[in-house]
């Protein structure tokens, strides 16, 4: 699986078949250089994987580089997904230390989203944050349920 628009792409895509069915896939949106690319990576993700994975229970989760509001993120929704993305916070700083959700995940109708969060510490970790941490993103947590599932 994957877009093989730049050598960036192929990579940053990590799919994987649960015991019970379900599709999880890990992706990172590389930050493109050449204009054009992001959007002719959007257009094949909206085109090609998505419509094939929202027929089975499917997550799509990760470094999306883009705001909730992106326009490809809204087509995906308008098709039936739902964006997994906290309400407040922020999953990454930019270069000049703005906070900014980016890290989102796909659900297929299959599911409920019960929960999502941005954490920077995780089990005694420190994810982000400091010179030292894992990453230079948050964690994004997201709890599903089944769809039948009702929440009290």
């Amino acid at each position: 699986e994957g877009c093989d628009i730049s050598s960036a792409t192929k990579p940053n895509w990590l799919h994987v078949r649960t015991a019970s069915g379900t599709e999880i896939v890990g992706f990172r949106v590389p930050i493109f250089t050449k204009r054009g690319m992001k959007q002719t990576y959007w257009e094949w993700l909206i085109t090609e994987p998505l419509p094939r994975l929202i027929e089975k229970p499917s997550v799509l989760l990760g470094d999306f580089n883009a705001a909730p509001s992106y326009r490809p993120l809204l087509l995906a929704v308008a098709a039936g997904w739902q964006l997994a993305t906290p309400d407040a916070g922020w999953s990454h700083k930019t270069p000049k230390k703005e906070g900014v959700a980016i890290d989102h995940a796909l659900v297929s109708p299959h599911f409920r989203i019960s929960r999502t969060e941005y954490v920077e510490k995780l089990g005694g970790m420190t994810l982000t944050g400091t010179p030292t941490a894992y990453s230079d993103h948050k964690a994004l947590i997201v709890e599903l349920g089944p769809r039948d599932q009702v929440v009290e």
